[in-house]
């Protein structure tokens, strides 16, 4: 990736993605799909948990 984002460029797509996970439990919970709801927090989760070891590597360059 030869693109150098800024932290605020970083932000806002964090942010974007953030909100369409919301709307997508949102959704799903509008329409009573509890359970797929579930499944969109399930994966919320596990994609943090991906980052938070990704960023423990100490591995900075691989970690951008």
């Amino acid at each position: 990736m030869s693109r150098k984002w800024d932290v605020v460029e970083v932000l806002r797509h964090a942010r974007h993605d953030w909100m369409n996970d919301l709307q997508l439990i949102k959704g799903n919970l509008d329409l009573n799909r509890i359970d797929r709801a579930k499944q969109v927090i399930e994966e919320m989760v596990l994609a943090a948990q991906n980052e938070s070891k990704l960023s423990n590597l100490k591995l900075p360059l691989l970690t951008e």
